[in-house]
């Protein structure tokens, strides 16, 4: 004690006369910059409102104003110092953001095959088409006139264009790329779209088969740290003994290269409740930290050099790890939250702990403001802010006498807090909700905290060792329990609820329930208990006037589909659906749809059976309460006078009619095209019905056509 006052002395002397403010470990100050910075990052990621330097600049001025001031003794308000704070901080995630914004939003190649000059940026990865390469769009040239771009993407290759295993870093590439892509999304679907944008990638491109040229290398694109140890970490594990699926799951949590999973695994894992093993995350993260730790506490001595050393090395050990793993965004957070943790240890900062997640995600959203509307960001921090508001409250209630008990008893608190925190995200986001997780993650969550070192351990000696080889058979025996409980748990009726997707603002009312009940729990604050109260009386009557509005309203559906037409009809909470072609892509998109219906009964028949559609000369239709027409084939010969009152035509790949003829026997207020009309024929499909001033909906590009209408 007397030798940390020295110190704290010695850096006094250093720091000048500095006033110090002395605060309890229960006061929060970062939360409320932090919160100002996220309000900046969400406006600027949007282009809401933009800042230049100069307005950061005068406001920083003003703060080290109104601080100098604080410093001299002289007039000053502390409320001043904190609104000065606020929109400093406001005003530096605006600016950040706006960054993030502008690259975003700049042009993008023509949605067509055009001759363009590309740079391989990575690593290809196995998809089920070919291979994929991430890139850089140098230029396009079109009609012998060049445009140049600097934009990040993913580059497509055929499985029969035998050139792209031959590519390596930093090809420079000349060929024929269609960049054309379907961005339209089916109701509750993934926005594929949005994911790429948050990614950096602008553009994705499919060579076309025998067009690539290579041109050399570009000697400043370097392969990322670490790839050649992962390569030969992962023969290591093979020579160790661990094979088939233990073999993949193994090098899934340990170096995240998860590629070669099987379907069937991923699938047990997600309806057991513990996919989140299968992603490199803060768990795992916490992992390999939690053992360096262990190890460099043994350094038990205060002195200021085998301090740092007690602290940084697990610090610096998990940052190795995170690189070696490949450095995921996922990893990236976790790894920088546990950074300031560990440096407000070296200088005995007594921060609160949701302090410490406030300054996490300040730097996080410096570094990647795209991160704020990455799933993986949301479930991280709300699963931790979970945990510091609820498990503290909990903790006098689950110890006990007994060790083994205790700590399975904290186990299941720790992931109740965790699903606490991030049940409005996953309601919002997937639907379902895993009733057996809280007992699943029991048993595999110390059989992670098993596979994760040894493999790293295994992956870092030599080959042929005996410490490996015996590693790798205690692998393969932990990788098989845990395979095996995943597929025991996911046949289990009833394991998971589906069907349970809330709509946006009923999440946010959800999280501000629980939000301030947490406050409750931590601080004892009256009107968090009363806000959290009037949040749970508004989501309640917002979960019954979604109800009511289900039971009395219609909706058509018409899916987005590449191949196979499929749509369906809702009344009230029963779903009829129909599809044409590709009764497994219908299936899975209906089914996507109803988990926005809570209780909905559906099914799904093809176009002959379905009672939905009847079939007519010139294909299928549907009378009432809406007129739908799907042509198929030729047309008839036979003319109609006078044509067809209809509301909706669908045209589909079947159809060749002419667009003079659909026009000459159907009067349609609406033509819907959906994703599997050909692409050769749509250019002047459209112009030929634009004249005609009739609305049209591509499903390409502007999704699934819905159309709802009250009973």
């Amino acid at each position: 004690m007397r030798e940390q006052e020295l110190q704290r002395a010695l850096l006094a002397s250093f720091l000048g006369p500095i006033p110090v403010i002395r605060r309890r470990a229960s006061q929060i100050w970062l939360v409320y910059p932090a919160l100002a910075f996220i309000a900046g990052t969400a406006l600027g990621l949007n282009g809401v409102i933009a800042i230049g330097t100069t307005t950061i600049f005068l406001l920083a001025c003003a703060l080290l104003l109104e601080l100098a001031c604080q410093y001299f003794y002289t007039t000053h308000s502390l409320f001043l110092t904190f609104v000065l704070v606020l929109l400093f901080t406001f005003a530096l995630g605006v600016e950040r953001s706006t960054q993030t914004y502008v690259y975003t939003h700049q042009p993008t190649p023509p949605p067509r095959k055009v001759a363009a000059l590309v740079v391989l940026t990575g690593n290809a990865t196995s998809t089920k088409q070919g291979l994929s390469y991430p890139a850089k769009l140098l230029a396009t040239l079109e009609q012998d006139k060049p445009t140049a771009y600097n934009i990040r993407g993913k580059l497509l290759f055929h499985n029969a264009d035998s050139i792209a295993a031959h590519l390596t870093y930093g090809s420079k590439l000349l060929a024929t790329i269609d960049f054309a892509q379907d961005t339209g999304r089916n109701p509750n679907g993934f926005d594929l779209l949005a994911w790429q944008r948050r990614r950096g990638e602008l553009f994705v491109g499919r060579a076309e088969s025998n067009s690539v040229r290579i041109l050399g290398t570009d000697s400043t694109i370097t392969p990322p740290l670490f790839t050649a140890l992962r390569t030969r970490i992962v023969t290591r594990f093979a020579k160790a003994g661990i094979h088939d699926n233990a073999l993949e799951l193994v090098k899934a949590m340990s170096i995240g290269a998860r590629e070669e999973l099987p379907t069937d695994v991923r699938n047990n894992f997600s309806r057991s409740g513990i996919a989140h093993l299968l992603a490199l995350s803060g768990l795992h993260v916490g992992f390999v930290y939690a053992i360096f730790a262990f190890f460099s506490h043994l350094i038990a001595s205060d002195r200021l050099f085998k301090r740092l050393l007690r602290e940084l090395f697990p610090v610096l050990a998990t940052w190795a790890f995170v690189l070696l793993a490949g450095a995921s965004p996922s990893l990236l957070r976790a790894a920088i939250m546990l950074s300031v943790w560990g440096v407000s240890r070296i200088f005995f900062l007594r921060s609160h702990p949701i302090d410490v997640l406030s300054v996490a995600a300040i730097l996080i959203l410096w570094l990647s403001p795209a991160s704020l509307y990455e799933l993986g960001f949301q479930l991280s921090f709300c699963a931790l802010l979970g945990i510091l508001l609820f498990y503290p409250s909990l903790t006098p209630y689950i110890r006990t006498r007994y060790k083994v008990i205790t700590w399975c008893t904290q186990l299941l608190t720790l992931s109740l807090c965790a699903q606490l925190g991030t049940l409005p995200i996953i309601l919002h986001a997937f639907g379902t909700l895993p009733l057996l997780a809280l007992f699943t993650n029991l048993l595999a969550i110390p059989i992670a905290a098993l596979i994760v070192p040894i493999a790293l351990l295994i992956g870092l000696l030599p080959t042929g060792n005996a410490i490996a080889q015996y590693g790798g058979v205690f692998l393969q025996l932990c990788a098989n329990l845990l395979l095996g409980t995943a597929e025991r748990v996911a046949t289990l009726p009833a394991v998971t609820l589906t069907g349970l997707r809330i709509p946006t603002y009923i999440a946010w009312l959800l999280s501000g329930c629980l939000l301030f009940a947490g406050v409750f729990f931590s601080f004892r604050a009256r009107y968090a208990l009363v806000t959290s109260l009037l949040f749970l009386g508004v989501f309640i009557g917002a979960i019954c006037f979604e109800s009511i509005r289900i039971q009395t309203t219609q909706e058509w559906v018409i899916y987005q589909q590449s191949y196979g037409t499929v749509l369906s009809f809702r009344e009230g909470k029963n779903i009829q659906g129909v599809y044409l072609q590709n009764s497994v892509g219908a299936s899975r998109n209906i089914l996507q749809y109803a988990d926005g219906v809570w209780g909905a009964s559906v099914q799904v028949d093809s176009v002959t059976t379905s009672p939905v559609l009847r079939q007519t000369t010139y294909g299928y239709a549907m009378s009432t309460p809406l007129r739908i027409a799907i042509p198929l084939g030729e047309s008839p010969q036979d003319t109609i006078i006078p044509p067809i009152p209809t509301d909706v035509l669908l045209l589909t790949h079947k159809c060749s009619w002419r667009t003079s003829e659909l026009l000459a026997y159907f009067t349609p207020h609406e033509v819907v095209i959906d994703g599997s009309y050909p692409r050769w024929r749509l250019a002047t499909t459209i112009q030929e019905l634009r004249k005609h001033r009739i609305r049209i909906h591509l499903t390409r590009t502007a999704g699934a056509w819905v159309y709802t209408k009250k009973k």
